[in-house]
Protein backbone atom coordinates (compact mmCIF):
# COMPACT_ATOMS: atom_id res chain seq x y z
CA UNK A 1 0.00 0.00 0.00
CA UNK A 2 1.34 3.71 -0.79
CA UNK A 3 1.99 5.82 2.06
CA UNK A 4 -0.07 9.15 1.91
CA UNK A 5 2.20 12.20 3.08
CA UNK A 6 0.88 15.51 4.70
CA UNK A 7 2.89 17.69 5.95
CA UNK A 8 2.28 20.27 8.85
CA UNK A 9 2.85 23.82 10.41
CA UNK A 10 6.13 23.02 11.89
CA UNK A 11 8.37 21.60 8.65
CA UNK A 12 7.10 18.07 9.58
CA UNK A 13 5.64 15.22 7.50
CA UNK A 14 3.07 13.21 8.58
CA UNK A 15 2.86 9.68 6.94
CA UNK A 16 -0.27 7.46 7.02
CA UNK A 17 -0.44 4.12 5.97
CA UNK A 18 -2.79 1.04 6.28
CA UNK A 19 -0.72 0.38 10.23
CA UNK A 20 -1.17 3.82 11.46
CA UNK A 21 0.66 7.31 11.14
CA UNK A 22 4.22 8.37 11.97
CA UNK A 23 5.47 11.92 11.95
CA UNK A 24 9.34 12.21 10.30
CA UNK A 25 11.20 15.24 10.52
CA UNK A 26 11.49 16.76 6.59
CA UNK A 27 14.21 18.81 5.31
CA UNK A 28 12.70 20.45 2.05
CA UNK A 29 16.41 20.38 0.44
CA UNK A 30 16.65 16.06 0.82
CA UNK A 31 15.82 14.02 -2.36
CA UNK A 32 12.77 12.09 -2.44
CA UNK A 33 13.20 9.32 -0.55
CA UNK A 34 16.20 10.98 1.19
CA UNK A 35 16.12 10.72 5.14
CA UNK A 36 16.68 13.86 7.24
CA UNK A 37 18.86 13.90 10.18
CA UNK A 38 17.46 14.95 13.64
CA UNK A 39 18.26 18.09 14.64
CA UNK A 40 20.80 17.81 18.27
CA UNK A 41 19.04 18.66 21.47
CA UNK A 42 21.03 21.28 23.67
CA UNK A 43 19.97 21.11 27.43
CA UNK A 44 19.87 23.79 29.74
CA UNK A 45 19.68 23.13 33.61
CA UNK A 46 17.60 26.29 35.22
CA UNK A 47 16.66 27.43 38.76
CA UNK A 48 14.46 30.19 39.84
CA UNK A 49 13.90 31.98 43.22
CA UNK A 50 10.51 33.85 43.64
CA UNK A 51 8.58 35.50 46.11
CA UNK A 52 5.45 33.54 45.92
CA UNK A 53 3.87 30.78 44.30
CA UNK A 54 2.83 31.70 40.93
CA UNK A 55 4.24 34.31 38.37
CA UNK A 56 1.86 37.67 37.84
CA UNK A 57 0.69 38.25 41.43
CA UNK A 58 4.14 37.64 42.47
CA UNK A 59 7.72 37.91 41.11
CA UNK A 60 10.50 36.06 39.74
CA UNK A 61 13.40 37.46 41.98
CA UNK A 62 16.22 35.40 40.31
CA UNK A 63 16.81 33.22 37.75
CA UNK A 64 19.72 31.26 36.68
CA UNK A 65 20.55 28.67 33.28
CA UNK A 66 23.48 26.36 32.58
CA UNK A 67 24.60 24.72 29.38
CA UNK A 68 24.31 21.00 30.64
CA UNK A 69 25.30 19.54 27.45
CA UNK A 70 23.99 18.49 23.95
CA UNK A 71 22.11 15.24 22.63
CA UNK A 72 22.50 14.06 19.06
CA UNK A 73 19.48 11.25 18.92
CA UNK A 74 22.12 8.55 19.42
CA UNK A 75 24.87 10.09 21.80
CA UNK A 76 24.91 12.88 24.93
CA UNK A 77 27.80 14.64 25.46
CA UNK A 78 28.40 16.70 28.47
CA UNK A 79 30.37 19.77 28.39
CA UNK A 80 33.65 19.77 29.63
CA UNK A 81 33.23 22.12 32.13
CA UNK A 82 29.65 24.18 33.17
CA UNK A 83 31.15 27.57 32.64
CA UNK A 84 28.46 28.50 30.21
CA UNK A 85 26.17 30.04 32.77
CA UNK A 86 24.07 32.85 32.53
CA UNK A 87 22.61 34.88 36.20
CA UNK A 88 20.04 37.56 36.82
CA UNK A 89 18.61 39.37 39.40
CA UNK A 90 15.17 40.74 38.82
CA UNK A 91 13.51 43.89 40.01
CA UNK A 92 9.81 42.69 41.51
CA UNK A 93 6.61 42.75 38.97
CA UNK A 94 4.28 43.44 41.59
CA UNK A 95 4.45 44.43 45.60
CA UNK A 96 2.56 41.29 46.93
CA UNK A 97 4.88 38.41 48.41
CA UNK A 98 5.47 35.86 50.69
CA UNK A 99 7.54 35.98 53.89
CA UNK A 100 8.29 32.15 53.66
CA UNK A 101 9.12 32.24 50.15
CA UNK A 102 11.63 35.49 50.60
CA UNK A 103 13.02 32.92 53.71
CA UNK A 104 13.62 30.45 51.06
CA UNK A 105 15.53 32.49 48.47
CA UNK A 106 17.17 34.45 50.46
CA UNK A 107 17.52 37.13 48.14
CA UNK A 108 17.15 40.97 49.50
CA UNK A 109 13.72 41.99 47.73
CA UNK A 110 14.20 45.34 49.08
CA UNK A 111 17.73 45.33 47.33
CA UNK A 112 16.25 44.17 44.52
CA UNK A 113 13.49 46.87 43.97
CA UNK A 114 16.23 49.49 43.53
CA UNK A 115 18.89 46.88 41.49
CA UNK A 116 17.38 44.25 40.04
CA UNK A 117 17.16 44.01 36.35
CA UNK A 118 14.15 45.27 34.20
CA UNK A 119 12.39 42.06 33.34
CA UNK A 120 11.96 42.69 29.50
CA UNK A 121 16.20 43.25 29.12
CA UNK A 122 17.06 40.16 31.24
CA UNK A 123 14.49 37.65 29.40
CA UNK A 124 15.32 39.51 26.06
CA UNK A 125 18.96 38.89 26.84
CA UNK A 126 18.55 35.55 28.42
CA UNK A 127 16.31 34.07 24.80
CA UNK A 128 19.18 35.66 22.81
CA UNK A 129 22.20 34.15 25.66
CA UNK A 130 20.57 30.61 25.18
CA UNK A 131 19.84 30.97 21.17
CA UNK A 132 23.84 31.63 20.83
CA UNK A 133 24.80 28.47 22.54
CA UNK A 134 22.04 26.47 20.65
CA UNK A 135 23.06 27.73 17.45
CA UNK A 136 21.16 25.31 15.05
CA UNK A 137 19.74 22.65 18.27
CA UNK A 138 16.34 23.01 19.78
CA UNK A 139 17.28 24.43 23.41
CA UNK A 140 15.88 21.83 25.92
CA UNK A 141 15.05 23.40 29.75
CA UNK A 142 15.82 20.34 32.25
CA UNK A 143 14.86 21.06 36.31
CA UNK A 144 13.69 19.62 39.32
CA UNK A 145 10.53 20.56 40.16
CA UNK A 146 9.94 21.09 36.39
CA UNK A 147 6.87 22.02 37.06
CA UNK A 148 7.48 25.13 39.58
CA UNK A 149 10.65 26.53 37.25
CA UNK A 150 8.96 26.25 33.82
CA UNK A 151 5.79 27.34 35.28
CA UNK A 152 7.69 30.54 36.02
CA UNK A 153 10.00 30.55 33.00
CA UNK A 154 7.57 30.17 30.37
CA UNK A 155 5.25 32.65 32.01
CA UNK A 156 8.69 35.63 32.36
CA UNK A 157 9.52 34.64 28.85
CA UNK A 158 6.15 35.25 27.53
CA UNK A 159 5.04 37.96 29.33
CA UNK A 160 8.36 40.37 29.03
CA UNK A 161 11.09 38.78 25.83
CA UNK A 162 10.82 40.25 23.06
CA UNK A 163 10.68 36.77 21.09
CA UNK A 164 9.03 35.13 23.28
CA UNK A 165 10.68 31.63 24.95
CA UNK A 166 13.69 29.50 23.54
CA UNK A 167 11.99 26.70 24.78
CA UNK A 168 8.93 26.98 22.75
CA UNK A 169 5.75 25.67 24.73
CA UNK A 170 6.69 22.20 25.64
CA UNK A 171 10.62 21.72 25.41
CA UNK A 172 11.42 20.61 28.78
CA UNK A 173 11.65 17.54 30.67
CA UNK A 174 12.41 17.33 34.96
CA UNK A 175 15.66 16.26 36.32
CA UNK A 176 14.21 13.07 37.56
CA UNK A 177 12.84 12.26 34.24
Amino acid sequence: MLARRISTAFGDELILKSHGAMRQNVNPNLAPGATSVRRTDVYFSADVETDGPIPGPFSMLSFAFVYAGKYDGKRFERPTSYDKVFYKELSPISTEFQVEALKVSGLDRDRLVLEGANPIAAMSDAFRWIKLISGDAYPVLVAYPLSFDWNWLYWYFMKFAQNGSPFDYSRCFDIKT
